[in-house]
Order: C-alpha cells, then structure tokens, then sequence
C-alpha cells in the first residue's frame, strides 16, 4: 500500500508593529485563524541578520515585551509560527526599535515621587444662596507625570429658621484648571500702584490684556493684566495690595482650560410630610489628574448653599480643607 501526504506548512503571520517602550519594546501582530498554528517564535539580534539571531522566547498569545532591553542599542527582532507539526517554514516577519529611557533607574509601577500637603483652617461661614464662591485654592507646576489628588472639606451646616416644606443643602466642588503661563524674568511690585515691573521679561510678544498676572507665593492674590506697556512693563486692572518687593517670582497665565470639575450635595435638611430628615458627609475625593510640563495648575474648591423655601434660613461654616497632592513616576 503507498500513502500520499501532502505536506502542511506553518501558517502565515501578518502585521507586525514593533513599539519602544521604556527600557523594553512591545512586538505585536495580527491573531491567525489557522487552526495549525501553534506558536510564534521571536528571534532577536543587534544586527540586521536573521542568520545569526538568538530565539528570545516561544509564546502564544499574539503580543510579547522584550523587557531590560539594551537602552539606546536598536535591536532587531523576527518573528514566525510553529505549526502543530513542528513546522516553522512559513513566512518571516522582522522589524526593528530602540528601548527609551526615560528613568535613569528602575522603579516600582506607581512609585511616588513626591508628596505634599497643603491644609487651610481658617473659619469662614456661607451665607449667599445659590452661588458658587471659593473657599480654598492651591497651585502646582505639571511636571509631565500623573498626580493623585486627595481632598477634603469638613463642614457645618447651621440652620435658623425652617420652612415647611422643600430642602435645603449644602454643596462642595473641586474644579481642576490648566493653564500655560509665563514667568521668565523676574518683577517689582508697588503697594498702591497698578504699574508691574520687569527684568528679563519680553511682555509684547508673550503677554495679552486680561491675562492673569500674581506673584509665586502661596497667598498671593490675582489681578487681570489691563496693558501691556513694553516688554518690561504691565498694567494691572486694579492697585496692587500686597507688600512692595523686587525680584519677584510671577506667573501670567495666558489661557486656562478645564480639565476636571466634580460636585457633591454634602449636607441636607427634607421636610417630608410631618419630618424632618438630614443627611451629612464630608466632601472628599481622590482622582487622578495627568500633567504636562510647562503649564500651571490650580485646584480650586468651591461651596454653595441652596434653600426650596425663601423662608428657610440657613448658613455653612467651614471647619477644615485638606489637599494631599501625591506626584508619580512614569
């Protein structure tokens, strides 16, 4: 008896992509619906020649990172498949990229840079309706990594006098803007005076009307820029009030943009047929916020109270504002 078999050779792989990573590559491709496909090889070298490439790893899936790549060295990589029958005569799909460094070291996934505390217990009391006003402002350069921000806001909800019907709340919001600024050069400022100075400064080309100009310090209020006079002079739209100085770090922001805004109903009173019904929680939140170099933040924290019945009377007070901003490596 004579049996004739036809040779089945391994599948055919298609679209390789081949993406830096940081000090890695990622090698992806195309999944093959051969039902003999087995496996795919990676072979890799430092030189563009298959013939003297080392097999880096056998795997099954269609995606693999080859990681603690050589940083800086471009590799050269080839993948195929292995069929059920240990054939590996199908086609050979190559490709080539450089590991990045952007750390000079390893670290952990989610490893903490830096972490800094800003908390603010000064008393204030609400007593507008129904509009947003600020209770609490802390700013930070973007640095290109992601920060996680924590923050919370502690309240009391005082009531006067109680309607007979409807409700009345108390609300927390935390807005998150982006800005691009300038601040080359530095400034003199006069108490009384709306004229701004600066060293080093080229305002014509960088600066605009109703940009918004403040010193570096934490406590620092905001003025709007009127005119720009020179390149080493602006006006501001009202009189400085801070203490005079010289060789001062500023900021001028010259646009914002919102990047995350959340809000929370925190304290409520119902009357609900003959009862009273009150709910109260903390304002708090922790959400990632991803930065980019060269551009300012500012985490801004507002309150508002709102009333159903014009005959309620009611006021929120501020116990505490505590901002955690935990800053994390790439």
């Amino acid at each position: 008896m004579q049996l004739n078999i036809t040779p089945t050779p391994a599948p055919t792989l298609s679209n390789l992509v081949i993406t830096s990573t940081i000090k890695g590559i990622q090698l992806k491709w195309d999944v093959t619906d051969d039902p003999t496909h087995a496996s795919t090889e990676i072979w890799h070298s430092e030189t563009n020649d298959f013939g003297i490439a080392t097999k880096l790893a056998e795997v099954w899936d269609n995606t693999y990172i080859h990681v603690d790549a050589p940083i800086g060295i471009t590799r050269y990589y080839w993948i195929r498949s292995r069929n059920i029958y240990g054939r590996t005569d199908g086609n050979v799909l190559s490709g080539s990229a450089t590991p990045a460094a952007v750390q000079t070291t390893d670290v952990a996934p989610n490893a903490i840079t830096s972490v800094s505390i800003f908390q603010n217990s000064a008393p204030a009391t609400l007593v507008t309706y129904d509009v947003w006003s600020n209770v609490f402002l802390a700013t930070f350069p973007g640095t290109g990594n992601a920060f996680v921000v924590d923050i919370q806001h502690l309240t009391n909800l005082a009531i006067s006098a109680i309607g007979t019907t409807g409700a009345a709340y108390a609300q927390g919001r935390i807005s998150v803007v982006e800005s691009p600024y300038v601040n080359a050069g530095t400034v003199t400022v006069t108490n009384g005076s709306a004229v701004v100075g600066g060293a080093g400064t080229s305002w014509l080309s960088e600066v605009s009307p109703g940009d918004v100009f403040f010193l570096a310090s934490a406590s620092s209020s905001r003025y709007t820029v009127q005119s720009v006079d020179s390149d080493e002079q602006i006006t501001l739209s009202a009189n400085y009030a801070g203490i005079t100085g010289s060789g001062k770090t500023y900021y001028i922001l010259t646009a914002s943009s919102l990047a995350i805004q959340i809000s929370e109903t925190t304290d409520q009173l119902e009357i609900i047929g003959a009862h009273a019904i009150s709910h109260k929680f903390p304002f708090a939140y922790r959400t990632p916020v991803q930065t980019q170099a060269g551009r300012l933040y500012d985490i801004v924290l507002d309150w508002a109270i709102h009333r159903d019945d014009a005959s309620w009377s009611i006021s929120l007070s501020s116990v505490l504002k505590t901002l955690i901003l935990t800053e994390l490596k790439r």
